[in-house]
């Protein structure tokens, strides 16, 4: 069932403020994303402090997921109940994809030495480049409830899956890696396959009904 937010929230003042608040939740955690992967991979020196974003992080998905209760307690149509589900949803995932900027920072402070350039950090910042549009593509499909773009994403993240599977696997395999770097290398494998799969969480909850977000909408069980 395809979700047409604007029309459903129309004239409905708590839910269309949390809807709203959910597009700038998004801006705020690629943010942190963008800016965290440029002092990873290019040494950026600048201020910018992930711990006080992901506490507006946080405090913006209480303030929703409070405007939502608000208008389910009092006066909710039947119509209001999937999407105010999916958008409850939607912004765990939103939260979630912040705790793991805020992670992948933390690896700079456990190796501050600039990431020297070689097949796996090649493939790394290709691949954040594209979770970087990944980003784009997804928040353009919440905004305008685009099928297709949500579709685009959960395709996308099957492809980055299946990369970062395969670069883990070499990592474990290259016995030549110095310790540090392939922990390094590891983990930001993993933060980077969950920020994809966050952003997959948030484009089927455009495509799919509320009982199947997180899943792809051929999955049978």
């Amino acid at each position: 069932m395809k979700i047409n937010w604007w029309d459903l929230f129309k004239g409905k003042t708590l839910l269309q403020e949390a809807f709203e608040e959910a597009l700038e939740m998004m801006m705020q955690v690629k943010y942190m994303y963008l800016e965290t992967n440029k002092l990873l991979f290019e040494e950026v020196k600048k201020d910018f402090d992930p711990y006080s974003l992901d506490k507006l992080v946080n405090k913006r998905e209480i303030d929703i997921r409070e405007k939502i209760l608000m208008h389910m307690a009092f006066g909710a149509d039947k119509v209001d109940i999937a999407p105010s589900l999916s958008l409850s949803s939607i912004v765990i995932d939103i939260e979630r994809i912040g705790d793991y900027c805020k992670n992948m920072y933390e690896l700079i402070e456990i190796y501050p030495e600039k990431l020297q350039d070689d097949d796996y950090i090649t493939k790394l910042r290709e691949i954040s480049d594209e979770i970087s549009t990944e980003f784009d593509v997804t928040y353009v499909a919440f905004k305008e409830s685009d099928e297709d773009k949500a579709d685009y994403v959960m395709k996308k993240h099957l492809e980055l899956n299946k990369e970062l599977e395969h670069l883990l696997r070499e990592t474990a395999q290259n016995e030549s890696l110095k310790p540090r770097k392939a922990i390094i290398i590891v983990l930001l494998t993993r933060y980077l396959k969950r920020v994809s799969a966050h952003l997959k969480n948030i484009a089927s909850a455009i495509r799919n009904p509320y009982p199947k977000i997180s899943f792809q909408p051929e999955s049978e069980f």
